[in-house]
C-alpha cells in the first residue's frame, strides 16, 4: 500500500492562509494523481490507470490522509528497475549540479577580473582628469 500525508506549516503569519491552503491542496492532489498514473505505467500495465485512485482535495481535512492506494503485487525485478532509474536520475542531476557550480565559479572569477580592470580604468580616468584640471601644470613641447 502507499499512503500519502501532507501538512502545511506556516513559519510566519499571513492573511493569505486560506488561498495558500486551497492552492496547495489542489496542486498536491494533481501531483499525486500524475504520480500514480506514472507509477501504474512504469509497472508495465499491471495496474490500469482507471484502477488508480483519483484524489480530490479535501479542504475540511488538511491533516488527514488524502487517499490510500490499493495493495498491488509488484515483481522484484520491476522494483529494482525503478530503483535503478531513480538512482541514475539522481546521479545525473548531481553531475549537472556540479557542472553548473564549476561554471558559476568560472564566471565569478571572470567578474572579479573585470572588476579589477574597471578599478584600474577608473584610476586612469581620474589621473587623466586631474592632469586636465586648470591647476595642473601645462606640458610644453621643445
Amino acid at each position: 500500500t502507499m499512503s500519502v500525508l501532507f501538512q502545511i506549516h506556516y513559519s510566519k503569519s499571513t492573511m493569505f492562509k486560506k488561498m495558500i491552503d486551497a492552492n496547495t491542496k489542489k496542486e498536491y492532489a494533481q501531483m499525486y494523481n500524475k504520480y500514480t498514473e506514472m507509477a501504474a505505467s512504469a509497472l508495465g500495465g499491471e495496474t490500469k490507470p482507471s484502477d488508480v485512485p483519483s484524489v480530490k482535495p479535501e479542504e475540511e481535512k488538511p491533516n488527514k490522509l488524502i487517499k490510500e492506494a490499493p495493495p498491488a503485487e509488484v515483481p522484484v525485478l520491476k522494483i529494482i528497475a525503478l530503483l535503478a532509474i531513480v538512482s541514475l536520475s539522481v546521479f545525473a542531476l548531481a553531475y549537472y549540479v556540479s557542472i553548473l557550480r564549476s561554471r558559476v565559479a568560472l564566471m565569478e572569477e571572470q567578474i572579479e577580473e573585470m572588476r579589477q580592470k574597471m578599478a584600474l580604468l577608473q584610476r586612469s580616468v581620474a589621473s587623466v582628469n586631474d592632469m586636465n584640471s586648470p591647476e595642473a601644470p601645462l606640458l610644453t613641447l621643445l
